[in-house]
């Protein structure tokens, strides 16, 4: 039985937004993150220990405000989706609470201001064990979001494979 132009519509936009949600996942990973943790220029006027472009809250904050708009689009798009594509895309909410909410709440703290650069020299390798685990938090944080992209990604593959009838 043909499907219909309504049918198929819907099967194109499931996998379209499938994979728009899949791209602005991971361009969260490989564009926003490394933009965020750009090192700060070489300068006499600097202390060694700062090597982050801004403040640890201001990243942080930055990191929270990008986190906060794909928590609210991302699975938006993924429950208008159908059948298993669908489901693949729904999985972007339990893997965020399973893998990803554990990260967050370790870099959330990081957004008060207490982290950032010190006052004196002396707090100056405090700074550095702050920067280099607050660093890493986002590192983690960005492959974990990376592997979370993939599931829409997963989603708009199947769902194409079957609208083109590659799979029954």
């Amino acid at each position: 039985m043909a499907d219909s132009t309504l049918v198929k519509t819907a099967q194109v936009s499931a996998i379209v937004a499938a994979a728009a949600a899949s791209g602005g996942i991971i361009s969260i990973s490989i564009f926003t993150i490394p933009s965020l943790l750009l090192k700060r220029a070489p300068s006499a006027n600097t202390r060694t220990a700062t090597t982050l472009a801004a403040p640890i809250s201001h990243i942080a904050r930055q990191w929270q405000y990008a986190y906060d708009i794909g928590k609210k689009l991302f699975p938006s798009m993924a429950v208008s989706l159908l059948y298993t594509a669908a489901g693949l895309n729904i999985m972007i909410a339990p893997f965020t609470l399973l893998a990803i909410v554990a990260v967050n709440n370790v870099i959330a703290p990081y957004t008060t201001g207490k982290h950032d650069l010190p006052v004196d020299a002396k707090e100056d390798a405090q700074y550095e064990q702050t920067e280099k685990e607050f660093v890493g938090q986002l590192e983690k944080w960005s492959l974990l979001n990376v592997i979370r992209g993939l599931f829409p990604l997963a989603g708009a593959g199947l769902g194409a494979a079957v609208t083109f009838g590659l799979l029954s």
